[in-house]
């Protein structure tokens, strides 16, 4: 299934990971519409971009990028993020994807898009999305796979590495993940076995860094090494 080609993208809150979709989306060439309803939005942005924009002219542009190819516009009357949802849901044409950058369970998204919910899906940046790749999209039940794979398929357009993560947890994997190592960080260095320092050797070191934990263990399995190296 091919993936529609996004010319044009709408975003709603220009807060730091809004910002940075922004920067991100403009440096790939695309027109972004921008709302937010505060009046110190605008200034705001502008900041932002124009303090971003250098570390994308240093990786390079896309030949249609340009730093003012966005408009903002008012936004009134939207104070829940569900009713938001429903209102966009209600009201934008039947091929676009709604993806929602803060995190939770979809289901409790959805609840009041009567009109397509399998279109709203939640597209959860890791970090600032202008920095680092990995984009969290999780489903639910009402998913329509063409959406999920739109919404995918957009992401990697931009550079993006997108992760499917079914329903089924309040927290997104890598959160998830990184509570658990942070956990045992913290464990370790109040009980005095390692240092600060010695866990940033062990995390950064060129294992699970390099390749991830499966592939690891895979390579560190007995009669495995001498085959690879």
């Amino acid at each position: 299934m091919s993936t529609p080609v996004v010319r044009t993208v709408g975003v709603i809150g220009t807060g730091v990971i809004g910002a940075s979709w922004i920067a991100l989306f403009l440096a790939k060439g695309l027109k972004v519409i921008v709302t937010d309803p505060d009046p110190d939005a605008p200034a705001k942005l502008s900041t932002f971009l124009h303090d971003a924009w250098p570390s994308f002219v240093i990786a390079g542009l896309a030949p249609e990028a340009s730093l003012s190819n966005y408009e903002f516009n008012s936004l009134e009357g939207f104070k829940f993020r569900r009713k938001l949802l429903a209102r966009l849901d209600q009201k934008t044409p039947p091929a676009t994807v709604i993806c929602s950058s803060q995190p939770g369970i979809p289901s409790e998204l959805v609840c009041e898009c009567n009109h397509r919910p399998g279109r709203v899906l939640i597209g959860h940046p890791t970090s600032l999305p202008h920095l680092l790749p990995i984009i969290e999209v999780t489903i639910h039940p009402e998913t329509q796979i063409n959406h999920a794979i739109a919404a995918t398929g957009f992401y990697r357009s931009l550079g993006g590495m997108p992760l499917l993560v079914r329903e089924g947890s309040i927290d997104l994997g890598g959160n998830r993940l990184r509570a658990a190592l942070l956990g045992e960080t913290y464990d370790l260095v109040h009980r005095g076995v390692v240092s600060v320092a010695d866990i940033g050797i062990v995390m950064t070191g060129l294992q699970w860094a390099f390749a991830g934990p499966f592939r690891t263990n895979g390579v560190s399995t007995i009669g495995t090494c001498p085959h690879i190296w």
